[in-house]
């Protein structure tokens, strides 16, 4: 599908290089197909930020970089190369998500956190199980966590508080 214009809210002082593709529609029907992305984003080569998201201030963004539809994001927030945030996560302010990251449906990460490189989240609790929609639910990184290199989240899983 093609990038639309139309419903797409970019705060000032923005810096977008070429080949970033702010506005990407979902495949999914949602309810808002809005895009809100705060004031001094700086979104590197090959940045995709699909439609009916939310993102504050401040957002840096590494190289080929995906953030899904139905997100929520804070002010303060660097996605580096590589990285995934699939649809509805909430993430908070002053949030470092490292290279070759995975952030998966229903994942809540809070304010402060660090993620170390190769961090990958799972949601899906049954599996190829008929009605396993149902049951997905995303992993939560507590207020100032710190998580370290190659480390997978299962569904469920909570890293508490400055952990």
């Amino acid at each position: 599908m093609e990038p639309r214009d139309e419903g797409i809210i970019i705060g000032p002082n923005h810096h977008i290089e070429p080949t970033c593709i702010v506005g990407y529609v979902p495949q999914r029907r949602i309810s808002d197909l809005t895009l809100r992305l705060g004031p001094n984003c700086f979104l590197r080569t090959g940045t995709i930020i699909y439609c009916g998201t939310t993102i504050g201030a401040d957002l840096q963004t590494g190289h080929n970089v995906i953030i899904r539809e139905e997100n929520r994001i804070g002010d303060n927030v660097s996605i580096w190369s590589t990285s995934l945030i699939d649809y509805r996560c909430q993430i908070g302010n002053n949030v470092r998500i490292h290279c070759n990251c995975y952030v998966t449906q229903y994942t809540t990460i809070e304010d402060d956190v660090f993620i170390g490189p190769g961090f990958v989240t799972s949601n899906d609790v049954y599996p190829l199980q008929e009605d396993a929609a149902r049951y997905m639910e995303g992993p939560t990184v507590k207020c100032g966590a710190r998580v370290g290199v190659n480390v997978t989240l299962l569904p469920r899983v909570i890293i508490g508080e400055g952990a």
